[in-house]
Parts: structure tokens; sequence; C-alpha cells
């Protein structure tokens, strides 16, 4: 399910409360949720200049190793992907808040990337637009850094 962001959203960066309960619902029912325009152009094109050397230094090594057309890699903890607007997104804590509470840490960093080919989940248009990253959040009782900032 995709969210399409209000002017206000979007000049706040934050999600209004209806939102957030839909976002979360959607989290529990599929898994994911998509907020459409949360990160500008220039931070879209930041992302991408960064990941894709990573993602040909991966696959020259690994090769597609999550299935066919499928790389699986973690990422480093370096800008632009751990920069604060990523990891501590408002938008998104928001709804990992409503979800799994507010004391929360990223433990698992990483990359899943779909390239062309018939078991891709999604379009390599969409790769090339942004790269999908995974940052898996937990509990306080797990081990977990780096903490986000209050």
């Amino acid at each position: 399910m995709f969210i399409k962001l209000s002017d206000r959203e979007r000049e706040t960066g934050l999600l209004e409360q209806e939102n957030v309960l839909i976002a979360a619902e959607q989290v529990r029912k599929n898994g994911y949720i998509v907020l459409e325009q949360v990160l500008g152009d220039g931070q879209i094109k930041e992302l991408r200049e960064a990941f894709v050397p990573l993602l040909e230094q991966f696959t020259a090594r690994k090769g597609f190793n999550s299935g066919t057309n499928r790389a699986q890699m973690f990422l480093p903890y370096i800008e632009p992907f751990c920069a604060e607007h990523i990891m501590a997104n408002p938008m998104a804590l928001s709804i990992i808040d409503q979800l799994i509470g507010s004391d929360c840490r990223c433990v698992y960093f990483a990359s899943d990337t779909a390239g062309p080919g018939p078991e891709a989940r999604i379009s390599i248009r969409t790769v090339r637009a942004i790269p999908t990253f995974g940052a898996i959040w937990c509990g306080p009782r797990n081990t977990c850094i780096p903490k986000r900032s209050s």
C-alpha cells in the first residue's frame, strides 16, 4: 500500500495521526508500507550515487545471492545511508513507535535489491530510482546498535 503525503506532512516532516494508524495497520497486514515522496530528488540522487558502486562491487564478487537476480548485502554504516533523515526519519519512527514502542534500535542494516528478471518483486525502474534498504527495529531487550537519538 502507498500513502501519499499531504502538503502539510511534507512541510512539517510529520505524519498526521490518522496516517500513522493506517500505516501501522498496513505493516501488520502486508509487512510493509510505502510513504510517497518522503525524500527529495537530491537525497535520492545522493543515495543512488553512493549505492550503485557498492552494489556493482558486491555482485562482481558474490553475484546475485538471494534468488534470481536478487542481491542481499549489508550496508556500511556511513553517510549517506546512516544519515539522520534516513535512520531517524520522524515519519518512519512514528509508525515504528506505533508498532513496537519508542525504545527501539536498528539491528540489521542491509539492502535486498532486485534486478531484472521473472522473480524480481519490484521493477528495475524502481531500483534505479532509489535503492531498497532494510532496517529491522527491535525492542529494548535485544542487543542493538546504534541507538537512535532522542
